[in-house]
Formats: structure tokens, C-alpha cells, sequence
């Protein structure tokens, strides 16, 4: 999803947008200047760069628009997987904690 600063320089032709389904897949584009920049969620992006043996220079903007990226579990048919999912997030608190450590999440 495209924030609405950035889309709004996209209508001005301000800027281009050019989209992909994957971070993994922008990096090559950038590489062979394709395109300038990627905006992405800098967590993931790092943990990519750092996992994948990247030696690739990450230059972050402070001045572009950020979000908080949640994520939410729904079905109107499946109570039940709701349930057990709730229970899951109860009882594995710590290690719930600990994966956010790991991989920076807040």
C-alpha cells in the first residue's frame, strides 16, 4: 500500500512509482538503477540485507511518510481459530517477546 504522500507526488508527476510484490525483488531493480530508492518497512529490509549476506549500503530518509504496520486475524466462519489463536498469544507470551527482540519488532 502506497502512502497518500507519496501518491499524491505520483499525480504530480513529481515522482514515479513503480511497484513490486517483494522487497527481494526491488533490490536487483536498484542494483541496476532501474530505480532509485525502495520504500519499505526498514526492520524487514535490514533483517533481509543482514540474513541474505547482502553487502549492499542501506541509506535511510527521515523525511519520508512512515506507518505502523499492524496486522489483524478475522473470520465470521472459523470462531474457533480465533480461540486457539488467542490462547496461542496467551500462553507464548516470552517467546512471542523474544522473536520481536530478535528481529526488532515493537
Amino acid at each position: 500500500m502506497i502512502p497518500y504522500p507519496l501518491l499524491k507526488l505520483s499525480y504530480s508527476k513529481k515522482i514515479n512509482l513503480t511497484e513490486t510484490n517483494t522487497f527481494e525483488k526491488s533490490i536487483p531493480m536498484v542494483l541496476k538503477n532501474q530505480i532509485q530508492g525502495i520504500y519499505t518497512n526498514t526492520t524487514t529490509s535490514l533483517n533481509f540485507l543482514q540474513k541474505n549476506n547482502q553487502n549492499i549500503k542501506l541509506v535511510l530518509s527521515n523525511n519520508l511518510p512512515k506507518r505502523k504496520e499492524t496486522y489483524s486475524l478475522a473470520t465470521i466462519h472459523h470462531p474457533q481459530i480465533i480461540k486457539e489463536f488467542n490462547s496461542f498469544l496467551f500462553k507464548k507470551q516470552k517467546f512471542i517477546l523474544t522473536l520481536k527482540k530478535k528481529y526488532q519488532i515493537k
